[in-house]
């Protein structure tokens, strides 16, 4: 990681170094800040020693600040895959997208271009936010691979900053859909639990007593089709990853055609109709969908309210369920 060294002079007593130092980063938001604090960036101006983000500030005094630098990124591909960028809404500050299934959202190990952000800094020319790390410019939060549906797209800082905050604040709503196994029990309710690493899968979510961050999902059954599926609206007051399909899963109902949380059910296909079978396999991805977002515009604070249809694959299959 490269970095560049910052020096500031801290002008208040006895506050919080993240607050202060949020005082001089009016563009970065505290997150970012409170990270930069554990892994070691801020230190004392005259001593070296390293703070923690428990100091309180005190006068005269200097810190150091290892402020990480983003890398440029290759060229974007987007010549190749123009047709992946669905654009719902742009302005002069944010985007709205529409992510098809099978689209990574940003570069990762293994894999460079071809993504999300690759398409849009083509699309923007690189104006795009540049806070975190430098693999996701603009990105305020993340779907799966093989989840579709919406994101919001930050091209400034400050934009990015205050889509964290309405996202920290629940003031963003997300809303899914997802086609599942069985039928929740109750059909409506909320599924709260830690989230963290499944110790026996690393590539798994898992719920867990420690080491784990809090997440709440609110569900509600939309349609029920026989005893086999549900169609099922998840709304989110948390972000962790995989966090519907964990919670889905944790009450027996997990999202159709997810290879990491469908285990025994997805094995229950050969039980099914003929053309049921077809259609999940036609699926491109789980079968789970960001269906809509809400949120106030961070310039204007007009609330901006955006859905997006179901992919043609996901309501092929509702239409077979509904005709079996």
């Amino acid at each position: 990681m490269k970095t560049e060294t910052i020096h500031l002079e801290i002008e208040q007593t006895g506050q919080r170094l993240d607050i202060a130092l949020s005082e001089k980063f009016p563009d970065i938001s505290r997150a970012q800040i409170q990270d930069w604090v554990k892994k070691g960036l801020v230190k004392d101006a005259k001593t070296g020693e390293v703070l923690k983000g428990s100091f309180k500030t005190k006068i005269p005094f200097g810190v150091t600040v290892e402020k990480p630098i983003l890398l440029p990124f290759a060229p974007p591909q987007a010549e190749e895959r123009t047709e992946a960028l669905d654009i719902v809404y742009e302005d002069d500050y944010l985007l709205v997208i529409n992510k098809p299934t099978g689209l990574t959202v940003h570069p990762g190990a293994g894999q460079h271009n071809g993504t999300l952000v690759n398409l849009l800094l083509g699309h923007t020319n690189g104006a795009l936010s540049d806070m975190g790390s430098h693999e996701r410019p603009g990105i305020v939060h993340r779907l799966d691979k093989d989840t579709s549906g919406l994101l919001v797209v930050a091209k400034t800082n400050a934009v990015h900053v205050r889509l964290a905050e309405s996202l920290q604040a629940r003031t963003m709503k997300r809303i899914y859909r997802a086609l599942v196994f069985h039928i929740p029990n109750p059909r409506d309710g909320t599924i709260e639990g830690m989230i963290g690493r499944d110790p026996r899968n690393r590539q798994r979510m898992a719920l867990v007593t420690q080491n784990g961050k809090e997440a709440t999902t609110h569900y509600t059954t939309l349609k029920q089709y026989g005893l086999d599926f549900s169609l099922v609206e998840c709304r989110l007051e948390t972000g962790r990853t995989h966090q519907i399909r964990v919670h889905m899963a944790s009450i027996n109902c997990p999202v159709v055609a997810d290879p990491l949380y469908g285990g025994r059910h997805q094995r229950r296909r050969k039980m099914l109709i003929p053309e049921v079978i077809a259609a999940i396999a036609a699926l491109p991805g789980q079968a789970l969908h960001a269906h809509e977002l809400i949120f106030p515009h961070p310039v204007t604070n007009q609330e901006m309210h955006f859905t997006a249809p179901l992919p043609a694959p996901l309501q092929n299959l509702l239409d077979v369920l509904s005709r079996v």
